[in-house]
């Protein structure tokens, strides 16, 4: 008997042991196939030909989540805006789960702004070549042009890692020193060492003078203290720094609207000119991202700081700029025509807004999008109804 459960023993020590050391795949290593039972949403039809066809042209985010996580809607989003950023760097992103099918169908269907691949995974097979010895889920995985496993982690990191990997200036051993930084950095932050926070990101600043995380400290701590005025000159340095980054300069950009937006004043006035011309030279080949900047600048600061005409400009040399690109890009077209209708909106010229979203109408049509199109409608009978209410308030 006593043999028995030494026996007994000993093989409940050996699976656990063999457990403990289970992984998925690692850095460095080829990257397991996708096996999936079925593309609920968006499926990557160039990218799987090109796959099967032996064509390395692509960097994949493989995403695996769930729709039980409390994360999930913003995970959505971070993954649609993602998506928006690079879309012309042959960057493929995919969303998997091992839930059943169904499940994921009815989230997908209650979520239909989904621009991304989303795919239910086959029996779990995916999951465990990639997910076993993780955290768990939300997790990305970036595969390169060579199906090499490039880097894994939490949904925080993978955009600072993958503007550096389609740029080319993707450094391992130097993310690693940054990482390990980066976990101090995380419990001074937790204890509210504000001195101990600083030194750090300028720790972090020598190895990566743009890194977002360290940059970000030092500004909060700025504001912190009211020195607003540091804080934006500060981002402004960087941004000069990051100009073979555009990712990383552009979501600086956005950064520094968010605090321009506290500056209902003549210095805010200022810094948001200096900031749309600085953001206009630097992206004025890019139509998508100076449509997008427009977009939160008229959304999103007081109407009291914008300069309109510097808002029209931008837009009018974004409708020019895509047609010179594609003048058959009728999605686009028809987004910036929207951006140009609501700018005439707001200076009053509610005629010329009703005729120019027509125009955005007509292109988003072409599209056969149905709910860009019913956006493109209420718009629509919105800037019609305001004429009326004019009319009704002038006589």
């Amino acid at each position: 008997m006593e043999v028995k459960t030494n026996l007994f023993a000993a093989a409940v020590l050996l699976f656990c042991l063999m457990c403990s050391n289970l992984t998925g795949v690692e850095v460095g290593e080829k990257a397991p196939p996708l096996k999936v039972a079925k593309w609920i949403k968006n499926e990557p039809v160039d990218y799987l030909k090109r796959k099967d066809e032996g064509i390395e042209k692509d960097i994949v985010v493989l995403c695996f989540w769930a729709t039980w996580s409390e994360t999930t809607d913003n995970l959505i989003r971070f993954m649609n805006t993602e998506k928006e950023v690079y879309q012309k760097e042959n960057v493929v992103f995919i969303a998997l789960s091992n839930e059943r099918t169904r499940l994921i169908e009815r989230y997908v269907k209650s979520n239909k702004n989904i621009s991304f691949a989303v795919g239910a995974d086959k029996k779990s097979e995916t999951y465990d070549e990639y997910m076993i010895g993780t955290s768990g889920v939300p997790m990305f995985f970036i595969i390169d042009k060579s199906r090499d496993l490039l880097w894994k982690g939490s949904p925080f990191a993978v955009d600072r890692i993958l503007s550096r990997v389609v740029t080319g200036t993707y450094d391992e051993e130097k993310e690693n020193k940054i990482e390990k930084i980066r976990e101090k950095l995380q419990r001074s932050i937790q204890y509210l060492n504000f001195n101990r926070q600083n030194e750090l990101a300028e720790e972090i600043l020598k190895i990566d003078p743009i890194d977002q995380m360290a940059i970000n400290n030092i500004v909060d701590n700025y504001i912190r203290k009211d020195e607003i005025d540091k804080a934006i000159k500060f981002i402004m340095e960087r941004i000069k720094l990051a100009n073979y980054n555009q990712f990383v300069a552009r979501s600086m950009y956005f950064n520094l609207l968010t605090i321009i937006q506290g500056l209902d004043n003549e210095k805010g006035k200022k810094y948001l000119k200096e900031c749309i011309d600085g953001y206009f030279e630097a992206f004025k080949n890019n139509p998508e991202a100076l449509n997008s900047f427009s977009v939160a600048i008229v959304q999103g600061m007081p109407m009291s700081i914008v300069p309109l005409n510097k808002i029209y400009k931008m837009v009018s040399h974004v409708i020019k700029l895509q047609k010179n690109i594609n003048p058959k890009a009728n999605k686009e077209l028809g987004i910036y025509y929207r951006s140009m209708a609501k700018i005439f909106y707001l200076t009053g010229m509610l005629d010329r807004a009703v005729e120019v979203q027509k125009k955005s109408l007509e292109y988003l049509k072409k599209t056969k999008d149905n709910e860009y199109v019913k956006q493109a409608e209420l718009l629509l009978k919105y800037y019609k109804s305001a004429i009326e209410i004019k009319k009704k308030l002038s006589v």
